[in-house]
């Protein structure tokens, strides 16, 4: 069962993002995806932002139970290329296939020709 979400005007609960990083340290995807299900993905993308890159490395390893074609379209320009070579293809391609067409062309336009033939390839 999925914790109570409580968001603050800073941000996402401490005790959440923590259990959250603990349980894709500890590689649980079942345990992250529970926690972060309930969590807007705009929130979402602001934790992966706001995370240390070790965290964020740790947190994208869990793949679909952290990203999602909302959440994806969601994280800043400054962080959004890293998070798809970080991700399988597999991945990305599922979470793009979720998108309106005018977010994921505002994703794909601004991916090197070589991501854009590989992402949309797959």
């Amino acid at each position: 069962m999925a914790e109570a979400v409580r968001n603050t005007a800073e941000g996402l609960d401490a005790e959440l993002v923590e259990a959250a990083l603990d349980a894709a340290r500890a590689g649980d995807a079942a345990r992250v995806e529970a926690l972060l299900e309930p969590v807007h993905p705009a929130d979402v993308a602001d934790l992966l932002e706001q995370v240390s890159e070790t965290d964020r490395d740790a947190l994208l390893a869990m793949g679909s139970a952290v990203i999602d074609g909302e959440v994806l379209s969601e994280i800043s320009d400054a962080i959004r290329e890293e998070v798809l070579d970080a991700l399988p293809d597999d991945v990305v391609a599922d979470a793009l296939r979720e998108l309106d067409s005018d977010d994921l062309v505002d994703i794909v336009e601004d991916l090197e020709a070589e991501d854009q033939g590989r992402l949309l390839g797959a």
